[in-house]
């Protein structure tokens, strides 16, 4: 399998890196880790249960879980069993939650509950194909009410591949992700870190918006990479000695920054394309930065 084609979906890799590297660590969070055979086997489970209850192609999967390597085996077996989900956040208020799951006719969703009798199965499950729906973002509905944005796998893959070829990548790199699981920012961590085999660090959610907490549990782990938005990336980069070597920020603008040496990616467009329309590698301290160019294979064009 050529994992830089286009024509398989993400789950497939997971299997892959399983294979390959049976011990080495997938996800890590505050109760422990996944190793990549533990996480290919969870979501078989996932996936078997799934289809055990009549859940398969067309059907869309809403997930309300905490941040946790759990949430990633939910998601990656949603995927598997042929059907899509829609990642919630168990802050949202209850009329939010109601009103996803009716829009996207839900007969079944998953929670923390629902997952704690989830056999681990060495039973591989694939019942996706790459133009199939892989999951949904819903809007913030700020301007009017919450609306679904599609992605398919072949979008999936498309966002961690634009992710390496644009920011140079190293599964050797210890990545991290503070970021919520409701929408694109957040589901770009798993997807894209696990596509490349690395292992990613789940921050706890009571530390993950605080710069004195978290920065302590970046050097901890020895946190080399990290996805946030770029008033917390300066906040974090210019008052904290940390090992962060690289850095990804976008949805808001890019002030200029006084002190790093990690390579900073600045990238916009995430929530309709899945991966960054556009993208900014050329990032200089004390310097305002443009939004940059559109990254391979997409072009903008006046109408």
């Amino acid at each position: 399998m050529d994992k830089y084609s286009d024509n398989f979906c993400f789950i497939e890799l997971i299997s892959t890196h399983a294979e390959a590297s049976k011990h080495g660590f997938a996800l890590i969070d505050e109760s422990g880790s996944y190793t990549y055979q533990e996480l290919d086997s969870l979501s078989n489970g996932v996936a078997a249960k799934l289809i055990g209850q009549g859940i398969g192609a067309g059907d869309i999967v809403p997930i309300l879980m905490t941040r946790s390597k759990a949430f990633v085996a939910a998601f990656i077996g949603v995927m598997k069993s042929g059907a899509a989900f829609v990642p919630l956040d168990i802050n949202y208020p209850e009329e939010r939650i109601k009103s996803i799951e009716e829009s996207v006719e839900a007969r079944i969703f998953i929670d923390d509950e629902w997952m704690k009798d989830v056999a681990p199965s060495d039973e591989f499950i694939n019942n996706s194909k790459p133009d199939d729906i892989a999951f949904i973002i819903f809007t913030s509905g700020s301007t009017g009410t919450p609306k679904g944005v599609v992605h398919t796998h072949k979008s999936a893959v498309a966002m961690a591949k634009a992710a390496i070829a644009s920011c140079s990548l190293n599964p050797e790199t210890n990545y991290s992700t503070i970021l919520g699981c409701n929408f694109i920012g957040g589901l770009h961590d798993y997807i894209s870190y696990l596509y490349l085999g690395a292992s990613l660090f789940i921050a706890p959610d009571r530390i993950r918006k605080d710069a004195d907490a978290l920065s302590t549990w970046m050097c901890n782990n020895n946190i080399e990479a990290m996805h946030c938005n770029p008033s917390f990336g300066k906040i974090l980069l210019e008052n904290y000695n940390l090992p962060i070597k690289y850095i990804e920020m976008g949805s808001e603008k890019l002030f200029p920054i006084s002190k790093t040496s990690a390579k900073i990616a600045y990238q916009y467009g995430c929530s309709e394309f899945a991966p960054p329309a556009i993208i900014n590698t050329n990032i200089h301290l004390n310097e305002s930065a443009p939004i940059g160019k559109p990254v391979d294979g997409q072009s903008f064009l006046p109408k």
